[in-house]
């Protein structure tokens, strides 16, 4: 009888009502962090593809005013070799050093204001991109600094 009266009583009920909130409340909280994880690490995804992407038009766009400008004489070739040939090396580092961060999947460097706890992670998808991305590059630089020569 004393336990009907208790589990009828207001208190007991405010009580039971404000910890299923909290519940509640917590629950939400634990989903959110998962999504807002998942956002975090998306959005370091696309902000290094941005870089990858930038880097990629530079070296066209270089690629192409060689070409319009091609050394006519040893003096420019040698001119050409100091403007043109290091920023290519540039480029080929930048590729190489995002290249191997989507590899190694710990995008914390790139992510600024993250709390240590947190650590993005990328679904099966982007992981199966990034290895495609590997591989293209990987070949496209084989090819790259064959063309160039020593």
């Amino acid at each position: 009888m004393r336990l009907r009266t208790m589990l009828t009583s207001l208190g007991f009920q405010v009580t039971a009502a404000f910890a299923a909130v909290v519940l509640l409340f917590a629950l939400a909280s634990v989903y959110y962090l998962g999504a807002f994880q998942r956002q975090l690490a998306y959005d370091s995804v696309v902000e290094i593809a941005g870089r990858l992407e930038l880097t990629a038009q530079q070296i066209r766009t270089r690629a192409m005013n060689y070409k319009q400008n091609a050394p006519r004489d040893y003096p420019t070739y040698y001119r050409d070799l100091n403007l043109y040939y290091q920023d290519l090396m540039v480029d080929i580092e930048t590729f190489d050093q995002v290249i191997d961060t989507f590899m190694k999947g710990d995008f914390r460097g790139d992510m600024r204001g993250l709390l240590p706890w947190i650590r993005p992670r990328v679904g099966a998808d982007v992981d199966a991109a990034i290895a495609a991305l590997e591989r293209v590059w990987e070949a496209y630089r084989r090819d790259l600094i064959t063309a160039i020569g020593p």
